[in-house]
């Protein structure tokens, strides 16, 4: 992936809606892409976009931290409701659909040749984890696995997307910000897994999570073990993440210290 150092700068407003568009590309602007490519789909036919997650386990995730996200981007007061299979909000704009459109770089219609959008090939990694935050919060997933005898104990990261291009794209930026991006294809769906504790530290570390269901995953693999076995250690400091004078940090009871830290302080 080719990188631009350049400031990406735009402006547009709507003033039927009060909707003020950014100026410049932001960490907030950033994630509301992620988000975007995630849980959002732009209309052909009209000027629509939503933003829907699931109603069962994001309500608090849309309720708080989408709506605000989205009145601080956009200076938008989006509607957040209950729909039949879906929670989430639908906005009507010409001033937001053509700014996602023809500034940001989102095709409309269906998602299955999405990709990573030109604006956000920035050599800022800021912005760059504020992208793979919201993509994450959105359309990825968190779980543990059984491990050395230890149920739900092994990490493992996931996103899976119709499109090969958004996955290529999304592995190659997990790489530059230090994390090991396994892909596959099961022969619909392309995925992407960040398997291990350190791939788990590293993404919290520098992604993080905003949604409370894997904040609340998180919380609660800590609290189940903590204490890290050698393995996990070991894995640390054979990838580098962390220097080996300092593995006892990852061995002992930090692991609860480290994921409050490392989600962004709530955990």
């Amino acid at each position: 992936m080719a990188l631009d150092t350049s400031v990406v700068s735009f402006s547009i407003f709507d003033k039927r809606k009060n909707l003020k568009l950014p100026q410049e590309m932001t960490p907030a602007l950033a994630e509301e892409i992620g988000m975007h490519l995630g849980d959002g789909f732009l209309s052909d036919k009209k000027y629509e976009y939503r933003l829907k997650g699931s109603k069962i386990d994001e309500r608090e995730f849309y309720d708080n931290f989408v709506r605000t996200l989205y009145k601080t981007v956009y200076n938008a007061d989006v509607q957040i409701r209950e729909y039949s299979d879906s929670y989430g909000f639908e906005f009507y704009s010409k001033a937001l659909w053509t700014f996602k459109r023809n500034v940001v770089g989102i095709p409309t219609g269906n998602k299955r040749g999405i990709r990573v959008p030109d604006v956000l090939k920035v050599n800022n990694q800021e912005i760059l984890a504020a992208f793979l935050r919201g993509y994450f919060d959105t359309d990825g997933s968190i779980s543990f696995l059984p491990k050395n005898g230890r149920p739900a104990s092994y990490p493992n990261i996931n996103v899976t997307s119709a499109s090969k291009l958004l996955i290529e794209d999304t592995a190659e930026i997990l790489s530059m910000l230090g994390l090991k991006a396994s892909r596959w294809f099961d022969g619909k769906y392309w995925s992407i897994q960040l398997c291990g504790y350190g791939n788990l530290f590293r993404f919290c570390e520098v992604i993080g999570w905003n949604s409370p269901k894997y904040v609340e995953k998180i919380r609660n693999w800590a609290l189940r073990y903590p204490k890290l076995d050698n393995g996990a250690c070991s894995e640390l400091v054979s990838r580098g993440t962390v220097d080996p004078k300092y593995r006892v940090r990852f061995s002992a009871r930090a692991l609860k210290t480290q994921a409050e830290y490392a989600c962004r302080a709530v955990c």
